[in-house]
């Protein structure tokens, strides 16, 4: 098996392809010849940091337009300071509980356990669920109550944030098709020097595995891997015998899939005694509860670690698929990342996140096809603090020239496989025609580089969409100071200092 070729980044522009050359010699972060103990800011490695594979669709697709965006007033957020919605650019329908279809990109519910999130895209069918700690409520009307509903995840836990999402495949789909991460239709801005972001992927070299892709530096950045081995729990269930997706408490069960099951190493602590128990008999039983606790997490967290370990290559990847009829579950948590701030917390100090992402959203979870770029599920997270009042995402400041016709929904799942799957279907109808027909007009096509738009039509859009971020990498955003070189040197040997605990990615963060 070969690894990935490595793309050199020769230059990039908004205006066109970036020009790339590729070495003959094929090497990735985790194919052990990089020396890290030679590593250092001063002497940074001679292999580039981006390491792709051949694939246009590592990338996030092209900047929707403004007039497609349309996000609410601030003021109506019910989880202000934050936004929870579908991504524009995934074709999700979203319902309630009793199956009534909803706006596809009104806020989603936060740290609600009753309240699972219905979509259903071409490729997948199921329910997500957010959780986000030290949130505060909303006294503003419509508001909601913060973390106060998500107390029993969060209690005796380092994590700041959960996602689960849990479903069913519409399609059979290789592990190795499959993938998560977050990634960025726009440039970032405040990037730390080149040498700085590889000498922290030297840091994590070892913890990377093979199929780990990331470009920082490019007009579209991402970094991804493959959903199987990013997640920190999977579950493999027959229908109806899938735990409920607010259960706090879920537990891998992957073996039918070539990973592994949890095995509870201790029997379940005795219950309380219907009798008054003495105060000698209380420490003890609570002692022992503490301690099958500790034992429980530790057997959960070697099954997830034999599951990573299994699938760290592309040939396992490749020899393992998600079958339709089977009741998947995907639960990711984070200790770091605060989600109610956009800040990095790594103990010392906290690295703001919104002068480097800009105005656009941060991923909250995604899934997509990597043959094809179609996505199984993408939610996207907006906070206050990147977006400046007057910005043009808002709906209330899209001039009335471009709000004519921006209120279109997206395509249905059915409407969509018959896009993807049949090239010579008929094109949708012009909204004009679609309008007097009443039906809503269909979305935007894609625009852009390899999108068949012309050349001019490009820069003028790309102008465009550079002006609402707010220029190019290194301008400041909406919220904030500069980021130093200083700064981040001493946050990522936090971060290494973080890891050597066991927090670093793909093994399971701290519990």
């Amino acid at each position: 098996m070969s690894a990935p070729a490595i793309i050199e980044r020769q230059g990039t522009s908004l205006d066109g392809p970036v020009s790339q050359t590729t070495t003959e010699e094929s090497r990735h972060l985790s194919s052990g010849d990089l020396d890290v103990s030679s590593t250092s800011l001063d002497d940074p490695p001679d292999v580039p940091v981006v390491l792709p594979r051949e694939n246009e669709h590592l990338r996030a697709p092209p900047p929707l337009p403004v007039e497609k965006i349309r996000l609410p007033s601030k003021e109506t957020w019910p989880d202000y300071p934050l936004l929870f919605r579908n991504s524009g650019h995934c074709a999700a329908t979203i319902t309630d509980a009793e199956g009534n279809v909803q706006d596809p990109y009104a806020a989603l519910p936060i740290n609600d356990p009753n309240t699972p999130i219905f979509f259903e895209t071409r490729l997948f069918k199921g329910r997500a669920l957010f959780r986000i700690d030290d949130l505060s409520p909303n006294p503003r009307p419509g508001g909601r109550g913060g973390s106060a509903m998500a107390a029993d995840y969060f209690e005796g836990r380092k994590r700041k944030m959960q996602v689960c999402v849990q479903g069913q495949f519409k399609e059979r789909l290789s592990f190795d098709q499959v993938y998560s991460g977050q990634e960025f239709s726009q440039r970032l801005k405040n990037v730390p020097a080149k040498r700085l972001v590889s000498w922290g992927f030297s840091v994590l070299k070892s913890r990377l595995p093979e199929a780990f892709y990331a470009d920082l530096f490019s007009a579209q950045p991402f970094f991804i891997n493959p959903n199987v081995t990013g997640s920190k729990v999977v579950r493999a269930d027959a229908p109806g015998e899938e735990p409920d997706i607010g259960d706090p408490n879920i537990r891998e069960r992957f073996s039918s899939h070539g990973g592994a099951d949890f095995k509870p190493s201790a029997p379940p602590p005795a219950e309380k005694s219907a009798t008054k128990e003495s105060a000698k008999e209380a420490a003890k039983r609570a002692k022992a509860d503490k301690r099958a606790k500790k034992l429980d997490r530790k057997a959960n967290d070697d099954a997830v670690k034999a599951r990573q370990k299994a699938f760290g290559t592309h040939e396992a990847l490749k020899s393992r698929f998600y079958e339709p009829g089977v009741v998947y579950t995907f639960e990711y948590f984070d200790s770091f990342f605060r989600v109610d701030s956009f800040t990095i917390d790594l103990t010392i100090r906290k690295l703001d996140v919104c002068p480097i992402a800009g105005e656009q959203p941060l991923i909250i979870d995604m899934a997509k096809n990597l043959d094809t770029g179609e996505y199984l599920w993408k939610f996207e997270m907006w906070h206050a603090r990147t977006l400046s009042d007057d910005s043009p995402l808002f709906a209330e400041n899209i001039p009335a020239a471009l709000d004519q016709s921006s209120t279109q929904a997206p395509p249905s799942p059915a409407s969509a496989a018959v896009s993807a799957t049949d090239p010579a279907s008929p094109p949708p109808p012009a909204p004009a025609a679609a309008s007097a027909a009443g039906q809503a007009p269909p979305p935007q096509a894609p625009t852009g580089p390899g999108s068949g738009e012309p050349a001019g039509q490009a820069r003028s859009r790309q102008r465009n969409n550079t002006a609402v971020s707010g220029g190019a990498a290194g301008e400041g955003g909406a919220c904030g100071d500069e980021q130093t070189e200083e700064t981040l040197k001493v946050a990522a040997e936090e971060l290494e200092r973080a890891i050597e605990g066991g927090g670093a990615p793909p093994a399971p963060a701290a519990d």
